[in-house]
Order: C-alpha cells, then structure tokens, then sequence
C-alpha cells in the first residue's frame, strides 16, 4: 500500500516458482517474468489475496514483459521475443516469438511495435502487427549492453548499463535516431518516465532523476520566439554570439538577479553553461558566446527565479 509514500506497507504476497525479474499490471492482472523460464498470470483484484491464474512455458529465460491489448510480450534472454496469447488468463500460451540478434533483457510496446533491449545489441524494433509472425523492422546500437526500456509517445529510452540512458526518436520505427543522451554516474539497468522526468536505477549509483528536454520546439516565422520573462532575439546567432533580451514590465527585470543559461546538443548532452547577473532593466541585450561550439542544432534552456524557458537555436559557421 502506498497511500502514504513515506510508510509504504506490504498487503499481500504470491511467491513465483524461481526469482521474479519482471512485472506489468493491467486491470485485474499481474503479469510476471519468471526466471525459471516461465510466465505466470495472477489476479490482483484482492491485493490482500493474489491468486495465481495460469502460466505457460517461456523456453528462455523471462526477464521483462509488457502488455497490448491480448497479448503479452516477454524477453527471454538467448531465445529472443515471445507473444504469449492472454485473452484467457487461465491458459496463456505462445503463439510467436521473433529470435533476436543477442539476449533480450527488457521490452516495451507502442502501437504495433515491440521495443526490445537487446543486450550488446542494443534496441531492436520488432513488427507485432501480426503477433503469430513477428519480425524486425529497424535497429540502434547503444555503446554497451541495453538493459531496459520504456516508450513514451514517439521516443524509446534505453538504459544501456554503464553507457547511460539514450533517448531515440522513433517516429519512424524503420530507422530510429538518437535525439538524447545521458552519461549517468553508475550503470543504468531500468528506466520509468513520468511527465518531466526520467527516473533511473543506476546500481551502485542508486536512484538518479533526470529532467527530460523537448525533442524539436516549433519555430515561428517572422516573431521573435518569446517567453514570459526572456526573448530571442530576431537572427539571434550573430557575430559569434547568441542574442537574447528581457521582456520589459515583469517581476524578473523588476530587480537584479543571476540567470542560468545551459546550452544542450542534440545529443541531449550539456555543452556549454553561462551565468549571467542581469541589472533588472527591461530590454536589456544578453550575449552568449559560441566561438568554441561546432555548427548544429542545439537547446537553450534558459532558468530565471520565475521559470525555465527552453529555445531552439541553430549555429551556422
């Protein structure tokens, strides 16, 4: 029970054959990744009470799963993908599998496609759209093995151990692309994203919180790209520097105050980093030098004591 996150309580127990690695809940049912090849269905409808349901053989074994609709998904290590039918939670049984290029140790699904962190292979994407036939439609290689993974609207992160987490554009599952990065202090085994944050199990490094940046942010033609408290300038990549100004008539440029301007690649990797103690006069031009950042595209993230503003900027040498 965690009605009360500071004293959380156990209600219940149901002990799985050998050691439980993975777990999703839908409705009434838990869906457990056990490790001594199996997958097991419990009704979580008494969390007081949980009844065991059914299970089926996973031939390899289980270490993740999700869920979609009918059909749950399982890595299973060396024997790869395994769709196992669950429209009767008495009787799951497999009706597919895809054999992935090395050991599959985490999945996640999104729409007709399975994500599937794939060890030393990274982040292979599978086509479920016929669950009795699965087969891979697109890849990308994480510098070291891909442990766990979670999709969240058109980006998959990867926590791939002591490569960190990687966030990869998957907007067209046929050729994803790396859109973020972060080198966490530990080695990255699992991964959850809620709203703005990315929350990592990192082993020895325990818990680590990152903040999640904007993948692309909509320009506007012909106006300047404008916040509350800070303004872009029109052209604002000029003469080696960014140029931006405070918005005249609000609480920021009411008194002198630091502003934190951190500059990120589209990699999601922090460049560079500016501190700025501004007079607290309206319109007041602000200057940020590039002289030693590569042309590209890269994400101003602008924190005042009011807000934090992000900007598109594109460098052009």
């Amino acid at each position: 029970n965690v009605s009360d996150p500071s004293n959380p309580q156990e209600v219940g127990c149901c002990m799985a054959p050998d050691d439980a690695y993975g777990v999703a809940v839908v409705g009434q049912y838990a869906y457990v990744a056990d490790y001594s090849k199996e997958f097991w269905i419990i009704d979580v409808s008494d969390p007081a009470n949980p009844q065991e349901l059914g299970c089926c053989s996973t031939t390899g074994r289980a270490c993740g799963v999700a869920v979609s609709g009918h059909y749950a998904y399982v890595a299973a290590r060396k024997y790869g993908l395994r769709v196992i039918d669950v429209s009767d939670p008495t009787n799951p049984r497999e009706v597919g599998f895809y054999d992935t290029e090395d050991r599959a140790l985490g999945v996640a699904v999104s729409g007709q496609h399975a994500y599937v962190a794939d060890e030393d292979e990274g982040l292979r994407v599978i086509d479920v759209s016929d669950p009795t036939n699965p087969y891979e439609v697109g890849f990308f290689n994480t510098w070291d093995d891909a442990r766990g993974v979670v999709v969240v609207d058109s980006c998959a992160y990867v926590a791939a151990e002591r490569g960190g987490i990687y966030v990869i554009d998957i907007s067209n599952p046929s050729n994803p692309q790396q859109v973020g990065y972060y080198d966490t202090p530990g080695s990255a085994y699992g991964v959850a994203v809620v709203d703005r944050y990315i929350y990592m199990a990192d082993y020895s490094a325990g818990l680590q919180i990152y903040e999640r940046l904007p993948i692309g942010i909509k320009e506007h033609s012909g106006e300047p790209v404008c916040s509350h408290y800070i303004r872009l300038l029109q052209n604002p990549v000029q003469n080696g520097f960014i140029r931006l100004s405070l918005v005249p008539g609000n609480q920021v440029t009411k008194q002198p105050g630091n502003i934190a301007f951190d500059l990120y690649n589209i990699a999601g990797q922090k460049v560079a980093i500016f501190r700025k103690l501004l007079s607290g006069s309206g319109g007041q031009e602000i200057k940020l030098p590039t002289k030693n950042l590569a042309s590209g595209i890269y994400f101003l993230k602008v924190t005042t004591s009011a807000d934090a503003t992000r900007f598109k900027v594109v460098l052009a040498k």
